[in-house]
């Protein structure tokens, strides 16, 4: 599984064979929201 890690947008994304995860830190408190993603998706734009 490869993990990468955005620091200005502090999104985390995690690759596996056939699905692709989104973890990102939000608000103020630090909270974690995800978003899972049917397939693969090798490249994604994160927001800067």
């Amino acid at each position: 599984m490869k993990i990468t890690y955005h620091e200005q947008s502090r999104i985390f994304k995690l690759d596996t064979p056939h699905t692709s995860y989104c973890i990102g830190i939000v608000d103020e408190e630090n909270f974690l929201d995800m978003f899972i993603m049917e397939g693969n998706f090798q490249r994604i734009i994160l927001p800067i």
